[in-house]
């Protein structure tokens, strides 16, 4: 598109596609430490008669990263209207291009933050055009503000009431599960495990200055599947969760937040575990059996 300008007609060559902004699931802050944000690309398959092409590219990352502002904001541009060479040959290949749906992933590899993957589906130029008959999108429908939940290395202030444990089934890790607690029926806290199946989840009391808190632990994850062929790429049986296109910005929704349980999870047949945790320190649980309802 072409906008005027004080020295006459000018071609825009950068177009917002998305803005992803991450925050810090217990504070509500901005998150304090980068993370690595990313757009999913597809693995080429070369000919059979072709040489395997060299791995140029980190197999247990297969994305083209978004750019980074700041610490805690990305961004995702519309390729430029100019030219292009004609692309390398390599492993990888984009197949995600705009406007069809795109793949993110957030992912913190020193685990500071429990990674999380989106749907994402942007607008295209012609839709952000503004001619007559068009929406007007604003930037804030243009963005996804994702919370994360705290890692098994995440750095947790003193006083902060924390169980700390590992979802399992059957001494096997269960991989991404969701962890919530409640405390007299109330929701005092929810988190997500990883791939390890390790979560620490913050208890934030609803009752004035108690010395120790009845606290209720509860699981919902997938159910445990066959063991899948070993892969470098650790996120690639994390779930999905959809982000839809609107003109009405989503800032906040329980799936950004992560409370809203994703498809295909199904709770345990295992009873919730109750333990009397010390309110301000951290009490480690153990193993949480998961197992499946039918």
């Amino acid at each position: 598109m072409t906008i005027d300008v004080s020295v006459g007609t000018v071609t825009v060559l950068h177009r917002l596609a998305l803005a992803v902004e991450c925050r810090e699931l217990v504070t509500d802050d901005p998150v304090r430490t980068s993370v690595r944000v990313g757009r999913e690309v597809a693995r080429a398959v070369p000919p059979p008669a072709s040489p395997q092409p060299s791995l140029t590219t980190d197999p247990s990352w297969p994305c083209l990263d978004l750019d980074r502002v700041g610490t805690s904001r990305y961004k995702l541009r519309y390729p430029r209207p100019v030219p292009l060479l004609p692309p390398r040959p390599g492993p990888w290949v984009d197949r995600g291009g705009l406007p069809e749906p795109v793949v993110l992933r957030i992912d913190d590899p020193l685990r500071r933050y429990v990674p999380r993957r989106f749907t994402v589906h942007p607008w295209s130029l012609a839709e952000l055009d503004d001619a007559p008959g068009t929406p007007y999108v604003q930037v804030a429908a243009r963005t996804l503000r994702v919370w994360l939940a705290p890692g098994a290395a995440a750095a947790v202030s003193p006083g902060t009431t924390v169980l700390r444990g590992r979802v399992a089934h059957g001494g096997t890790p269960v991989r991404w599960a969701r962890v919530r607690a409640t405390v007299q029926g109330q929701l005092s806290g929810h988190t997500h495990a990883d791939d390890r199946g390790e979560f620490l989840l913050v208890v934030a009391d609803p009752f004035q200055n108690p010395v120790k808190s009845d606290v209720t632990v509860s699981v919902t994850a997938q159910a445990p599947q066959h063991p899948a062929a070993p892969t470098p790429d650790r996120l690639a049986d994390l779930v999905v969760e959809d982000f839809p296109q609107s003109t009405v910005p989503a800032l906040d929704t329980p799936v950004l937040r992560g409370v809203a349980i994703p498809p295909g999870y199904v709770a345990s047949t295992t009873p919730d575990l109750s333990v009397t945790a010390p309110i301000g320190s951290e009490y480690r649980l153990g193993d949480l059996d998961f197992v499946p309802q039918p």
